[in-house]
């Protein structure tokens, strides 16, 4: 339906925000960042997966945490 989609497009630019203020190159990382609890997946994979975008959003605030990411 139209609402769905309408509530599911808010919560896709909801996570972009997001990531937007937590990474300097979200387009760049949602392409190329491989997430284990994404299970192997980028960020731009599993929303193609229609994995929910709130489930997205805390395995990249796990991954941030991580000391092995390290912006640059």
């Amino acid at each position: 339906s139209d609402t769905l989609v309408w509530h599911l497009h808010v919560r896709i630019t909801e996570l972009r925000r997001l990531l937007t203020e937590n990474i300097s190159d979200t387009d760049t990382f949602s392409r190329d960042r491989v997430i284990a609890q994404l299970g192997g997946r980028t960020v731009n994979q599993a929303l193609d997966a229609g994995d929910e975008p709130a489930d997205i959003w805390r395995a990249v605030r796990l991954y941030l945490t991580h000391e092995a990411y390290k912006p640059r």
